[in-house]
């Protein structure tokens, strides 16, 4: 019922689901319109994605967006993640979402006005 709905998956070895990936006519228009920034939650270490695993998702996403890069791309700190953007969007600027800048140095500062001033 939606003519602009994407879809692209790969199976491995044994044929088992490997990659999926879709997107809807809206996420198209509003991409089209506002493609500044994407914002990619991949939740950082609770998931074992690869290199191989990123950039065939930012390959099926740009190939779904009529290939459109974005101008920005927030993530959080994935080694995996940073090397496949560098790779499929050499020339987007990759940065750190505020949001895990935060919670690191929340985590890592030990001294109370030090987090404050940062």
């Amino acid at each position: 019922m939606d003519p602009e709905f994407f879809c692209k998956f790969s199976v491995d070895e044994e044929n088992r689901l490997g990659n999926l990936f879709w997107r809807d006519s809206t996420s198209l228009l509003d991409y089209i319109a506002y493609d500044d920034v994407l914002i990619f939650d991949n939740t950082y270490k609770t998931n074992d994605e690869t290199f191989e695993t990123y950039k065939w998702l930012l390959e099926t996403f740009m190939a779904s967006m009529k290939d459109k890069k974005p101008i920005s791309i927030l993530t959080d700190d994935d080694e995996a993640m940073r090397k496949a953007i560098d790779d499929v969007f050499p020339m987007s600027n990759h940065r750190l979402c505020s949001w895990h800048v935060s919670r690191n140095a929340q985590n890592n500062l030990k001294d109370d006005e030090l987090l404050r001033n940062f």
